[in-house]
């Protein structure tokens, strides 16, 4: 096992996933989400966990779009989480982090005069099909 003092979130993230969580209880929809949201955060990998503040997680998540910004900060949780359990870290940086706002944009998948060449066209193999 790792010197706790010199553990760095790669070797946290192993700790926990590999020893601590029975993987199989995860769906595999969740496991693919931890897994892409980790390689995210490979600026982090090799970071120690105890010496990365608010900051140095806010770079990273200032570069990341909203959606996966959740994800990474899910599983930063539960990183920390397992930390704090073994002593190795003793606050939660991840709890104060800025997460940016998603606005989904609101836009049309096809103007006007397109949608009335369509029209025109719909004998056309599956152009029915994208006018429903």
């Amino acid at each position: 096992m790792v010197s706790e003092s010199r553990s760095t979130f790669n070797d946290v993230d192993l700790m926990l996933f590999e020893k601590v969580i029975c993987f199989d209880n995860l769906s595999s929809s969740t496991k693919n989400d931890y897994r892409v949201a980790w390689m995210h955060l490979s600026p982090l990998h090799n970071v120690k966990i105890a010496e990365a503040k608010t900051h140095t997680l806010q770079s990273v998540f200032d570069t990341l779009a909203p959606p996966c910004q959740r994800h990474c900060k899910a599983l930063l949780g539960n990183i920390y989480k397992y930390a704090m359990k073994n002593d190795i870290v003793y606050k939660n940086y991840c709890k104060y982090l800025d997460l940016k706002k998603f606005i989904p944009k609101n836009r049309d998948v096809f103007t006007d005069e397109e949608i009335d060449i369509l029209f025109k066209n719909d004998t056309v193999p599956y152009v029915d099909t994208i006018l429903i």
